[in-house]
């Protein structure tokens, strides 16, 4: 009886760190910059860079409505703190959510919410004709952990353990070689895959090649190559392309007039818990404007929804949240896993 509940105790352990890894949540909009000591300037650059992590780039501040808002930065503040971490100075601030969403729906710019795709990162770095695997872990994979989380993008590494190292060898990354990165993707239940090839150049110094992958269509959202002395600058280059290319898919642009409405219905919601996190999940999405509880039948709830977006908006969120699984027959249909 000890060992089969020892062996039960493992495998919950197991699936635990194996679900752990899904769609993630992330807030945009709590950050922490660097601090010059002048508080209007280091909280316009913490509105920036907030608008960076919201909107998936630094485009919007060149619109004269956000433009404003950034010269009124103090004001969209919620809490604020300077902090002393590691010999340098912070400013730790928190802005009002609902005040930058009606600023960038009033400036017709895009933004997106707080479950965002989570990014499995396979980075192949090429060092005197030697070809890597970036290890999670190691000193560059913190540094790419950090630009990631800069930019309010969830990211994970393979732990290229045996299973791994079979599935995926550094050629298939050199060679651009997809099938076998999807396979092997699979286990850590992650929504896209970022390919990268770091490679010496003998005339710019260092190359960068990426393509981002969707791992549910296996179709690529994004690549690019860049050419610099400098790893570190490339990397951000890079993910700051990632961002925006994930911001094209799964960001809105929602409408100041209220949309369409529709009838979106939820099965195998067994308790009032399960109906809750629905409707909150529902209430939290920016393409949405209202919601009503409009029809109740033992476990299938069905709720009257008044876009301020397009549908097809909120139906990318619903189809990266793992909990629900859209109807293969009816698209306003969803079960709950």
């Amino acid at each position: 009886m000890p060992t089969c509940r020892y062996i039960l105790i493992l495998l919950l352990g197991l699936c635990s760190w194996h679900m752990a890894f899904a769609v993630q949540k992330v807030d945009p909009y709590q950050l922490s910059v660097p601090a010059n000591g002048q508080l209007g300037a280091d909280q316009k650059s913490a509105f920036d860079q907030m608008i960076v992590r919201v909107t998936g780039g630094s485009q919007a501040l060149s619109n004269p409505i956000v433009a404003k808002a950034e010269s009124r930065a103090g004001g969209y503040m919620q809490q604020y703190a300077y902090q002393q971490r590691d010999g340098k100075r912070w400013l730790s601030i928190v802005f009002n959510r609902s005040q930058v969403e009606s600023v960038l729906t009033q400036a017709g710019q895009r933004f997106w919410g707080d479950l965002r795709p989570l990014t499995l990162i396979w980075y192949v770095s090429e060092q005197n004709s030697q070809q890597n695997f970036v290890a999670d872990g190691s000193d560059h994979a913190q540094q790419l952990h950090q630009i990631a989380q800069n930019l309010a993008l969830p990211v994970i590494f393979p732990i290229m353990d045996l299973r791994d190292s079979m599935a995926v060898s550094t050629t298939d990354v050199w060679g651009n070689f997809d099938q076998p990165i999807i396979k092997a993707s699979q286990r850590y239940q992650a929504d896209t895959a970022l390919v990268v090839k770091q490679y010496s150049d003998d005339n710019l110094g260092t190359g960068l090649s990426w393509h981002l992958l969707d791992l549910r269509s296996n179709q690529v959202l994004g690549q690019g190559q860049f050419n610099g002395p400098s790893v570190a600058n490339l990397d951000l280059q890079m993910f700051q392309q990632v961002a925006s290319d994930l911001a094209a898919h799964f960001a809105v642009v929602r409408s100041v007039k209220p949309g369409g409405q529709i009838k979106l219905t939820f099965t195998h919601l067994d308790n009032f818990r399960e109906y809750y996190r629905v409707e909150k999940f529902l209430s939290g999405q920016p393409s949405v404007a209202s919601i009503e509880l409009s029809y109740v039948d033992n476990n299938q709830y069905t709720f009257d929804i008044r876009l301020m977006g397009q549908w097809k908006d909120l139906q990318a969120a619903l189809n990266l949240n793992p909990t629900y699984q859209a109807d293969a027959h009816d698209p306003y249909l969803y079960q709950r896993q």
